[in-house]
């Protein structure tokens, strides 16, 4: 199997907000980005218009001119006013053109990419912990991205604008402030830095209060708890980890409120100071009162986005930080090339011969034992074999090794004569039908249901299928028939008994052309009656395929061709169902002490 383990990846950083929201709204994010420069630039002109109004408006009262003189100074006011009302709602609207086309894309991108990633990389913790991270909403996450670098863009223009106005005026009094606001911008980096860091500690108790709100208000949950009325229980662990929350939340806010404090104190000596410095300077006429009015004022408000807006803005711009850390870990996880390609109908068919492990051994990544050791074994079209033995033998390794989920096993797996790793991926997908024992529960309809995963969906066949997996009279009782809703996804969504869903999942493997067909514990969710219906599905099984049951219900042994009893990661014995009765055999003691179950011989 091809893997894309040399691809070269691209790593990504904060400016790949920047980047990643341009490629897929171009028109929109250079609508945002001249929206914040007008933002950034606005305080400044807002000073300069500000400040012809107040002095040329005191000069027009002093000496009784015509205050008609006085509207039209308002009129650059009110055009300032008016297109930057303009610029506001084109920025909401922007915003939200982009946040869709985002959403179309980047959410499928990274759904794409979490659908690829090798199997053996899935069953570890930690990809797991970074799947529910990374796929909450990336989408938005990549938008707050963007708007917060722009936000701290737009604080960096104020901030140059505003010195610029007073550097030209008094540049004494401007390098002043700018040293002043200094310990002002390092409280607001450390409160903002403090935030994330108790962010990050509160995520753990929100992950097990998510996880407790779903086992109090989860629908799949709804049965145990009207019957083992556990609520109180878990609203207590719920409350308790609540309150760790509460705890940590209501102190972090008692320190940076604590600090903003000392801050807005430092932010009242600056203003104080800034007063002091221009003061002179009317006196001096260096500058107007209308420009003492506008940079006092603008200064002012200034002070308290740094105070309060720029700590907030640093707590976020670490989180999106972390974020597209999680992002890069993501991208660069290793895929199976063309795993999300539909399966090619027909590719092998009729054409398997032979299934054989040569001295097969295999450990778990991450684990010391081997669950399989020194596996030796040769598996023929047109049989049925049985796996059979205790939970931990190794049964259903034996089936993700042989249909490629792990690669980095000892020994040799052949198909037809070749090695399994030699295959490309389509071929290997074409062999293979599988029913897993926690198969998927697809709430769509009965026909994408059965149907799944194959180009070829006429109803004859589905017919044919359904009458052999014997759903056909459940089906004619419904309505829509096969295209009935499973699920309560929708309103009129039919939902199915355990039993019945897993007849669905078996119609959807008997459908498959592929040769190799493979059920994992097909009638664990059987009553015994379906369980013997299902027997009568295994005969219906064409015989140029080749069918592996993995069974702990020793009667559906009886149906196939020979059996492997696993012991160990092992095979103890093997042959056909009565000649291993005849034996004084592992099987034989379990398949004793099965029927013991339903003749009472074990009271």
């Amino acid at each position: 199997m091809e893997k894309d383990k040399k691809k070269d990846r691209k790593n990504f950083s904060v400016l790949d907000y920047l980047s990643g929201v341009y490629r897929v709204s171009k028109v929109h994010t250079l609508l945002i980005l001249f929206c914040y420069i007008w933002s950034g630039f606005y305080p400044s002109i807002l000073v300069i218009i500000t400040t012809r109004l107040l002095d040329h408006g005191m000069e027009i009262v002093k000496s009784n001119q015509n205050f008609e003189q006085l509207f039209l100074l308002l009129i650059p006011y009110i055009i300032v006013m008016i297109f930057n009302y303009g610029m506001m709602n084109i920025k909401k609207y922007a915003i939200k053109s982009q946040e869709i086309s985002l959403h179309t894309t980047i959410n499928l991108q990274v759904v794409t990419k979490k659908a690829s990633v090798q199997y053996q990389l899935i069953e570890k913790t930690e990809i797991q912990d970074l799947f529910q991270r990374i796929t909450e909403n990336p989408a938005k996450n990549f938008q707050e991205g963007f708007m917060n670098i722009l936000d701290l863009f737009t604080y960096v223009i104020q901030a140059l604008s505003i010195f610029c106005i007073v550097f030209l005026k008094t540049p004494i009094t401007a390098c002043l402030f700018f040293l002043i606001a200094i310990p002002i911008l390092y409280v607001a980096v450390k409160c903002g830095q403090y935030d994330y860091d108790v962010y990050g500690e509160t995520g753990k108790h929100m992950r097990n209060i998510r996880y407790e709100q779903s086992m109090m208000t989860g629908r799949d949950q709804a049965e145990e708890r009207e019957l083992f009325s556990y609520t109180d229980k878990m609203n207590r662990m719920w409350n308790l980890e609540y309150q760790k929350v509460t705890q940590l939340i209501s102190r972090a806010t008692i320190i940076i409120m604590a600090k903003i404090k000392v801050a807005n104190i430092l932010a009242i000596l600056v203003q104080v100071i800034l007063i002091l410095l221009l003061l002179p300077a009317i006196k001096t006429n260096t500058i107007t009162v209308g420009i003492f009015i506008s940079l006092v004022k603008a200064e002012n408000d200034m002070v308290q986005k740094i105070t309060w807006q720029l700590a907030g803005e640093i707590r976020e711009f670490r989180k999106k930080q972390m974020f597209m850390k999680d992002y890069n870990a993501l991208m660069h996880l290793e895929e199976d090339v063309n795993c999300l390609t539909a399966k090619e109908q027909n590719v092998c068919k009729s054409s398997l011969h032979t299934i054989e492990f040569q001295h097969v051994s295999f450990q778990y990544p991450g684990q010391d034992n081997y669950v399989i050791r020194d596996l030796s074994f040769e598996l023929k079209s047109g049989y049925k074999y049985a796996l059979v033995g205790s939970n931990g033998g190794g049964k259903t390794t034996i089936i993700k090794l042989l249909v490629g989920m792990y690669d980095d096993y000892e020994g040799k797996i052949l198909i037809n004569g070749v090695e399994r790793r030699e295959l490309d991926y389509q071929t290997l997908k074409s062999y293979f039908s599988i029913l897993f024992q926690d198969f998927a529960r697809y709430q769509i309809s009965i026909r994408e249901n059965v149907t799944l995963g194959n180009k070829d969906s006429n109803d004859k066949r589905i017919n044919r299928i359904i009458e052999d997996a014997e759903l056909a009279p459940f089906i004619h009782r419904l309505e829509n028939g096969y295209d009935t809703q499973l699920g309560k996804l929708e309103e009129n969504g039919v939902d199915l008994s355990g039993g019945e869903w897993q007849k669905i999942a078996i119609a959807r493997c008997l459908f498959s052309d592929s040769p190799i067909l493979i059920l994992d514990e097909p009638t664990a969710a059987l009553d015994p009656l379906s369980e013997v219906s299902f027997n009568n599905v295994m005969n219906k099984i064409p015989e140029d395929k080749l069918a592996i049951i993995i069974t702990h219900r020793l009667s559906t042994v009886q149906y196939t061709d020979e059996a492997m009893v696993l012991r160990n990661g092992r095979i103890c014995e093997q042959g056909s169902h009565q000649s291993l009765l005849e034996q004084q055999s592992v099987y034989r003691e379990m398949y004793e002490t099965q029927r013991s179950w339903y003749s009472g011989h074990n009271r």
